[in-house]
Parts: C-alpha cells; structure tokens; sequence
C-alpha cells in the first residue's frame, strides 16, 4: 500500500468494521501500482490523473458497485483536509469514472463514414451483388446523414439527388458521403433485387426479382409494407445480430444510434474547424413529433447531449 502509514491511520479512524477495513485496505492496494510509478498518493492526482486511475482500477465494477469505492476515496479526501495532510487535490469531488459510458458507446457507435462503411461491409452482401441488403444499408446511411426515423417511410425515390449527393427529407436538404452515394442510388434507381442462393456448397447462383411497385425510396421486393419502419428495423436487427455472433462486429448497429453518431461527428467536424458544436441544434433535430418541450427540458436535454458527445470523442475519436 503506498503511503501506507498515512492511509492504515485514514482507514482505523474510517471505520470500526474489519471487513470495511479490508475492503478499503483492498482497494487502495489496487491504486498502489499507479502511485508508485508517479510517486505520489492517489489523493494529490490532478483531474486527468486521477480519471485515468480510475478507470484502470474500477472497470471491473458494476454501476450499482462504483457508489462503495467512490464514497471511500471521498472520505479518504476529506480526511486529509481535516488533517492538513499536504499537496491536498479536490479532483475526487469532482471526476466521475465514465469506463462503462464509453465501453457502451464504443458497441453502440461509429467513427466517421468510412468506419461506418467497413461495418457494413462485414454485416450485408456487397454493394456490386445488389441484393436487397442494399437497401439496408442505404437505410443505415439516411440514419447517418441525420435524417430521422420517422421520414424513412415515407421518402420516394425523388427525394435522392440523381447525382445521389443529397437527400431531401421534410423540407430539410441532407448532404450524402461519398461512401453512401452507391446505397442510395441503389435505393432510388434500382428495379430488380437480386437473391442469392447457395449451390450445395458449389459456390452461388441468384434470382433477380423485380421491385415491389411504388415509389418508395427503401421498398424491396414484395414488401407488404404495413409498418415499413419495423421492417427495415426488424431485418437490420438480425443481420447486426448474427454477424455479432460470428464475431465478424462487436458493434450494434441501429438507426437512432447511427444517425446520433453522424450528428456528433459533424459536431466534431465544426470543433475542429474551431466553430462551437451544434449541440443545440442536434437537440431540435432529436425532439420528438407534436411534443412540447420546455426551455428547462431543452437545456437540461442539451447537457446530456454534450456529455455523451463528449464521451463520442474520447471513444471513437
């Protein structure tokens, strides 16, 4: 333990419990590693310092498991103050270990266009097959764009710029990516989808059928398309799920999650252009249809935001 007799005197007066004491005697053991490389105590770490401690020493816990630890290093802090112990920090009143809010956006988002273009490269048919899976994944960049949910079962066909570098979707003009242009052009020009079907383990042969008729910009061949939001969301689901259990992405894939992921790296886009981040604007962008929205609702809706972006950045970034 470093720094022991100090932290053996901190933990008598802590408690009078021998399995507290040992829990506490535990945990600053797991910090010891980490203070002697620095040669300081964990107590004098700067908000950078201490963060990264954290989140070395606490990933294994559960959520509900961080309040024991935490409150222990607070108690810890606030000891040492009462006993002017020197080169005192307060960074433990204020960080907050994020470890489990990145690891679940790391399995939940994407990097940039091309990052998401790779995955979906490992979850459906290629492009030059022209199966069905490419309107899913045309479906997966209107979600990247920003374009919302909602609107996706209603776009048609002329809604895509026939150049495929725009889509137009309630009254509001969505730049593509490069790396999207085929998907979507796919979605509006495409008359026939292609099925494949494996030959008894003698390599592939396929079956074009022709569209489902309509105008629709993400109908496939003989959608019924009763709930066509579901559908698209439904078949999704199972190919992010079955790739995930091959291993083949670790990450899940959804359009809510997607499109948020192209929101804050257009965020991060502006930052880098050394513009403030639209986070106010991607707040409007995420309200839901015919529901009022307090100021107070909005900015504490905006925090949030800006935590999770935050927490994009140091994930993905």
């Amino acid at each position: 333990m470093f720094n022991q007799l100090q932290k053996t005197r901190f933990i008598e007066e802590y408690t009078a419990s021998i399995s507290s004491r040992k829990k506490a005697a535990v945990l600053f053991e797991r910090f010891a590693p980490i203070e002697e490389a620095k040669d300081a105590d964990i107590i004098t770490f700067d908000d950078r310092d201490l963060t990264a401690a954290l989140e070395t020493v606490l990933v294994g816990y559960r959520r509900s498991s961080l309040s024991s630890p935490m409150r222990l290093l607070k108690q810890y802090y606030q000891w040492c103050v009462d006993n002017f112990v020197t080169g005192v920090s307060d960074s433990i009143t204020r960080v907050t270990p994020d470890f489990q809010e990145v690891e679940q956006m790391r399995m939940s988002s994407v990097r940039n266009p091309a990052h998401l273009n790779v995955l979906l490269g490992r979850v459906f048919d290629p492009e030059e097959y022209g199966t069905a899976d490419e309107i899913l994944r045309g479906y997966l960049w209107a979600a990247f764009i920003g374009i919302p949910e909602d609107l996706t079962e209603i776009l048609t066909e002329g809604a895509v710029d026939p150049n495929g570098m725009s889509v137009l979707a309630g009254g509001v003009l969505y730049p593509t990516y490069r790396e999207g242009i085929q998907s979507l052009l796919f979605c509006r020009n495409a008359t026939v989808i292609r099925r494949l079907h494996p030959l008894g383990g003698h390599g592939m042969t396929y079956i074009d059928k022709p569209r489902a008729p309509g105008s629709l910009l993400f109908r496939t061949s003989g959608d019924g398309m009763v709930d066509m939001v579901g559908h698209l969301r439904n078949r999704v689901a199972k190919r992010v799920g079955a790739a995930r259990e091959r291993g083949i992405i670790d990450v899940r894939l959804a359009y809510n999650r997607v499109r948020m992921s192209g929101q804050f790296y257009r965020a991060y886009e502006m930052e880098n252009a050394g513009l403030e981040p639209n986070i106010h604007d991607i707040e409007v962008a995420n309200r839901k249809p015919d529901t009022d929205y307090t100021e107070k609702a909005a900015i504490v809706r905006r925090s949030e935001i800006k935590r999770d972006y935050n927490i994009w950045k140091k994930t993905l970034v």
